[in-house]
């Protein structure tokens, strides 16, 4: 189930695959999984020229959504949020954090998984923007 390219997410049951890169991907599933996956994939893998790390305490994830979430995107990133379509994912930067946004099929939320060490700054940038976007 690994994603078939570098920004494409693919769901099956509880599990995402995202690919961030040309031979990375990072695997999101149920909490207090991640060792004992990582441990079986490396084991699957161990015959091949591969590495498997158990990031379970490396990102927070965040799901954004509801009427103002398009113009919050817009106000704290350049990216363009309209190429984030279901089944995408990307790397880019959202107001100073550098974050891996994921789609969720529409209208669900987008998850943006931000390092540990940002979450708060991140969560207290988007309280702080909210008062200040319209939807006009």
């Amino acid at each position: 189930m690994l994603a078939p390219g570098i920004n494409d997410a693919v769901t099956s049951g509880a599990w995402h695959c995202l690919g961030l890169g040309p031979d990375e991907w990072l695997l999101v599933g149920p909490a207090d999984t991640g060792s004992e996956v990582a441990a079986r994939l490396a084991d699957k893998l161990s015959a091949h020229h591969a590495s498997v790390v158990d990031v379970s305490s490396n990102r927070v994830a965040l799901d954004i959504s509801g009427p103002l979430a398009p113009a919050l995107f817009a106000s704290l990133t350049s990216f363009d949020m309209a190429t984030l379509t279901p089944g995408r994912c990307a790397q880019t930067m959202l107001a100073k954090a550098q974050v891996i946004m994921q789609s969720g099929t529409d209208p669900a939320p987008v998850r943006v998984f931000v390092r540990t060490s940002f979450a708060r700054y991140l969560t207290d940038v988007i309280v702080d923007a909210v008062p200040f976007i319209s939807t006009a």
